[in-house]
């Protein structure tokens, strides 16, 4: 008499020796032989449009928190080594209507109206002051910057602003009254080669043309005026 739906031949324990072995063996030897269809594992669930919304949010806020580290690292710069010469450069100043890129090819020989030209300020002392106006608020240093070149007239104080706009870049040095040169790094190609990786950067350059020093951070009037000596 067959139960449960079973039919006459459809004994699958039939040839398990079931005489001589015991249930845990029989089972064993009929998964072996016969394993169980395993179910299919459910399909993880999709993140609900909220759900990603959520997360590119973070994910945004990280980059620009990571961002604004690195910006605003602080201690000694990762820019040129102490006694490295100074790349030399001629850029446009932000206060002027000239709007062209940085050039550091045959500097000392070109000679333009309304641009800042480190090559004739050999034989000079000379601070230069990188800073960006995205992602950090740099300009108060530049304000220190216009109080240590009142104490220190021998002293060249340079700012160099760095991927900005043109029109941008001249409203904000008017705005701030800032009467030393501010010269524009449109492209940042000066930057990348004075290794600028924080806002501000403050590169000291003596009268022979070469790396004092490096720091990067805000520095105290005082601080500009004794890196410059």
């Amino acid at each position: 008499m067959s139960t449960g739906g079973d039919r006459p031949g459809d004994d699958r324990f039939g040839d398990l020796g079931a005489a001589d072995r015991s249930a845990a063996e029989q089972l064993e030897e009929l998964d072996r032989r016969d394993p169980e269809p395993q179910p299919e594992k459910p399909a993880p669930p999709r993140p609900s449009s909220r759900y990603s919304w959520v997360v590119g949010i973070a994910f945004l806020l990280a980059i620009m928190v990571a961002g604004l580290n690195a910006i605003n690292t602080e201690g000694p710069g990762v820019g040129l080594d102490p006694g490295a010469e100074a790349p030399l450069f001629v850029a446009p100043l932000a206060a002027t209507g000239l709007d062209r890129d940085a050039n550091t090819q045959g500097v000392c020989g070109i000679r333009l109206p309304d641009t800042l030209n480190l090559c004739r300020l050999r034989g000079e002392r000379v601070v230069l002051t990188f800073f960006f106006t995205r992602f950090a608020d740099c300009v108060p240093q530049l304000d220190r910057v216009q109080q240590a070149q009142r104490l220190s007239p021998d002293v060249h104080f340079v700012g160099v602003l760095v991927r900005e706009d043109k029109a941008d870049a001249e409203e904000l040095v008017r705005k701030q009254g800032w009467t030393f040169p501010v010269a524009l790094d449109r492209d940042g190609l000066v930057s990348n080669l004075y290794g600028v990786a924080g806002c501000p950067t403050t590169v000291f350059i003596d009268a022979e043309g070469d790396v004092v020093g490096t720091r990067n951070g805000e520095l105290g009037v005082r601080e500009l005026v004794r890196g410059a000596r």
